[in-house]
């Protein structure tokens, strides 16, 4: 019996480099709406109210982008901590030989995010000022004007008056006043018991068959507790609520390798034939009970060419972040569907283009839509209803060895994967498409012409405003923060499907039949997606295989020597061409329709220095590919690594 333990901790800080601002436009609505001023603010200068008197002007309106406020972005720390123990050993029964092993392992992750965010009701205060009998600057209950939307100033003693016509200007005791510093906690939590228990404990044609069994208990606990202010709701978003979360998992499992045949039985017409099985049943305390197996075979007719296949009937649990999750503010751009370049596009054009028809002949003004341009608030979070993913899933492929070339290998397999109650987050393009992409649309009410169009809330005509381009904001998204437009969050989706086949090549020799010291070799991976097709919501499932992110055709090639006391490797990625949609293309629609192929290169070497220590100098990104260029400029969604060439120099010692 033989004893081990495991121990790790883990912190990090991670800053976001870039800040957004707090916004007070008339993109938006609510507490961020636009700034509205009397000439007679004493923080206008003499001149420039001189001016606005001189046109005429009495009040005027100020959008700002303020970055010299609340650091809305801020910073979060991270704590990992993670233990594992357990024993394994071997024994002996019945004259066979048996292995056990039994551990334990607890892991925690504290998540510390600190940011910034503007007191609603100080920040009115603070905005509405004038002069007292002295002549001082203060603020005031009753303005001329109410400078700040979404509210009405209260008396506070201490309150500053804030200056907001012009950048960095106003005082840092109001700045201090109106800035409120969050403090959020999550965390999540694992436990696992798991024992087993294998061996071999009989035979077959004089061939061992081989089992494992065992059993495994896991906890998962999440919890998120926002700070006492984003609680109360006195910020510029919705009160939010501290959530909690957990389930436990017990499964039973166990599997078999049964080798009917084997190169030691000396047959002349079939070399190897081996069959495996496994099963676990799994119950969870979210999700009930489920059974998962799978099984399969290898046929070798001769040992330089061998067939293999397997099926496998899988599920995944929700994580607890999909389960759990606040639901929490966010800020997201709507495409807009309907818009000339749009709404005769999409995997079925008529059904969008009769839809969009319906939806603008209610809301005329709803293109061009505000939100496709500036961003709108929204909400996202968990669903504690979530099912679990299940999936079938089928390989068949063949294994080439041949005497004749030794250390050589070849396999390719052939990959089938059918998902069932896939999850997924349904973002805001797939609702919207989702919404005017749908046979079942209702022309007398467009704006909820389905229940995804419901989860895009739009302006009526009785709430009245204006739109960006001064029309009628009728049928554009809702934006305000307190009363969020947008809704999204994990689902449980219909179906994805994908087919493809994955190959490698692998071969290593020693050079010393060519009179060389060391070894060489190269190792090869080529994986090629024949189709997928991710259809989440039931509604026009279009192919994605072949664009930005899922390239049809991805390799890479290793180069490898290894020498005494030295030796180099050189690896190449090739990433193949991405389509930007497999449905809506061509130069009316997009002028770059594609990202072209691309290949990145990192080699390294390496010298050892006695015996002892080893030096090893690797570069990244060799030719230092970026991204791709349009006339100079590297495309922002090509990007394939931002960082660029960088080397690293790294020693290694023995003692």
């Amino acid at each position: 019996i033989s004893l081990f333990a495991e121990g790790t901790y883990f912190h990090s800080r991670g800053d976001e480099l870039v800040q957004q601002p707090s916004f007070n436009s008339s993109l938006f609505g609510g507490l961020s709406g636009q700034l509205t001023f009397d000439v007679s603010s004493p923080f206008l200068t003499t001149q420039a109210r001189q001016q606005l008197t001189a046109l005429g002007v009495q009040r005027f309106q100020v959008s700002r982008a303020s970055l010299d406020l609340a650091d809305l972005t801020g910073f979060s720390t991270n704590d990992l901590y993670r233990v594992v123990g357990g024993a394994r050993g071997d024994f002996t029964m019945f004259g066979k030989d048996f292995n056990f092993e039994v551990s334990g392992n607890y892991g925690r992750v504290d998540i510390k995010d600190t940011n910034q965010d503007l007191n609603a009701q100080n920040f009115i205060n603070a905005v509405n000022v004038t002069r007292n009998a002295a002549g001082q600057v203060v603020c005031t209950t009753t303005p001329l004007v109410q400078a700040a939307p979404g509210g009405t100033p209260v008396a506070d003693a201490a309150c500053v008056p804030l200056n907001l016509l012009g950048e960095g200007l106003s005082d840092p005791a109001a700045r201090a006043y109106v800035i409120s510093e969050n403090v959020t906690r999550s965390r999540l939590e694992q436990t696992i018991f798991n024992a087993n228990i294998g061996g071999k404990p009989f035979s077959l044609f004089g061939n061992d068959v081989g089992f494992n069994i065992g059993y495994e208990h896991r906890e998962e606990k999440g919890s998120f507790t926002p700070s006492a202010f984003q609680q109360q709701g006195l910020g510029r978003s919705v009160a939010i609520s501290p959530v909690s979360g957990k389930y436990n998992v017990d499964e039973v499992f166990g599997e078999a390798i049964v080798p009917i045949v084997t190169p030691d039985n000396g047959l002349s017409f079939i070399n190897n034939l081996t069959i495996q099985g496994a099963i676990r049943y799994v119950d969870n305390t979210v999700n009930g009970g489920f059974t998962a197996w799978s099984a399969g075979g290898r046929f070798e007719p001769v040992r330089d060419i061998g067939f293999r296949g397997n099926f496998t009937r899988s599920f995944r649990a929700p994580a607890i972040t999909e389960l759990f999750s606040p639901l929490a503010n966010v800020f997201t751009t709507v495409p807009d569907l309907c818009s000339p370049a749009n709404r005769n596009a999409g995997a079925v054009p008529a059904i969008r283009s009769a839809n969009c028809a319906a939806f603008l002949a209610a809301f005329p003004n709803a293109t061009p839509l505000d939100a496709a341009a500036a961003t709108v608030p929204g909400r996202n979070g968990g669903n504690p209803n979530l099912d679990n993913e299940v999936a079938d899933s089928f390989t068949y492929g063949v294994v080439l060895q041949p005497r004749f070339i030794p250390g050589l290998a070849i396999t390719v397999d052939y990959i089938n994967i059918k998902i069932r109650n896939p999850i997924s987050s349904l973002t805001v393009a797939t609702i919207a498409s989702a919404c005017f992409d749908n046979t079942s649309f209702n022309a007398a009410d467009p704006a909820n012409g389905n229940a995804f169009c419901s989860q895009i809330r739009r302006y009526t005509a009785a709430d009245g405003g204006t739109a960006a381009n001064g029309g009628s904001r009728a049928g554009q998204v809702i934006n305000d923060p307190l009363n969020p437009g947008v809704t999204s969050g994990f689902v449980n989706g219909n179906r994805i499907k994908f087919d493809g086949i994955q190959a490698n090549l692998d071969y290593f020799r020693p050079l010393s039949g060519i009179g060389l010291p060391g070894r060489a070799g190269i190792e090869g991976r080529m994986f090629y997606t024949r189709r997928r097709i991710n259809d989440i919501t039931g509604v026009a499932p279009v192919r994605i295989d072949g664009t930005i992110g899922d390239p049809e055709f991805q390799g890479q090639l290793t180069l490898r020597y290894v020498g005494e006391g030295f030796g180099f490797a050189s690896i190449f990625n090739y990433v193949g061409e991405q389509l930007f949609s497999r449905v809506s293309r061509g130069p009316d629609i997009r002028e770059i329709d594609e990202y072209d192929d691309y290949i990145t290169i990192n080699p390294s070497i390496y010298a050892d220095v006695g015996e002892r220590f080893r030096l090893t100098l690797s570069v990244t990104n060799l030719t230092n590919r970026i991204g791709q260029k349009y006339f100079g400029y590297i495309l922002p969604g090509s990007i394939n690594d931002a960082f660029g060439r960088r080397f690293t120099i790294g020693a290694r010692a023995k003692f």
